[in-house]
């Protein structure tokens, strides 16, 4: 009688089997435990009020036009600033920053507005307004 040294298929196929099940559930309460974590959900509510401040500014622009959000031909703050911008939630601060000059082919119509949430967390978005 050979002896055969090794193991067989199915039992290869049952070990890949057991370890992918461990791997999976390691994975999943990992990811679990990191999008609980509050640091994240610090972040992603900084994230969320950066783009709602900005669609605010996106509202002004389109029922005001450009001096909607510019009273002068490039100043250092915006106009007139979104309810949500100048009262933010309590443990965060927003700026609104503008870049003015020629930002586009040395034209100067255009303005470079960002929004900047700090606090628990972070986040920052960042668009280009044109006078047309």
């Amino acid at each position: 009688m050979n002896k055969y040294l090794g193991f067989t298929l199915v039992e290869l196929l049952m070990f890949i089997v057991i370890l992918s099940i461990l791997a999976s559930t390691i994975l999943l309460s990992t990811s679990t435990a990191l999008l609980k974590s509050p640091r994240q959900l610090y972040t992603d509510i900084a994230a969320q009020l950066a783009s709602q401040c900005m669609e605010g500014f996106i509202g002004q622009r389109r029922l005001g036009g450009y001096t909607g959000i510019f009273s002068a031909a490039c100043p250092n703050t915006p106009a007139t600033i979104p309810a949500l911008c100048s009262s933010p939630p309590a443990g965060y601060a927003i700026t609104t920053p503008i870049t003015c000059g020629p930002t586009l082919n040395g034209d100067s119509t255009y303005n470079t507005l960002t929004v900047n949430v700090t606090g628990k967390g972070s986040a920052s978005r960042t668009i280009l307004i044109a006078s047309y």
